[in-house]
């Protein structure tokens, strides 16, 4: 019984980070959530609350970050 060759390696490479675009709906979607929800913040107040862990209540740091 012959055995088959393979012609292509069944290797998995992800695209570049350069080569994905998003348009239409879901590329506006996608601006509106960047620029409106993650850049349009201050970074301060999202870091402050990993780094102090700190809670109103009896003091102890409960909540899940």
């Amino acid at each position: 019984m012959a055995v088959a060759s393979v012609l292509v390696p069944n290797v998995f490479e992800p695209a570049p980070d350069s080569s994905v675009r998003f348009g239409g709906w879901l590329g506006h979607h996608h601006d509106v959530c960047v620029t409106g929800g993650l850049v349009g913040q201050d970074l301060e107040a999202v870091i402050k609350p990993y780094r102090d862990k700190v809670e109103i209540g009896n003091g102890d740091w409960r909540c899940e970050y």
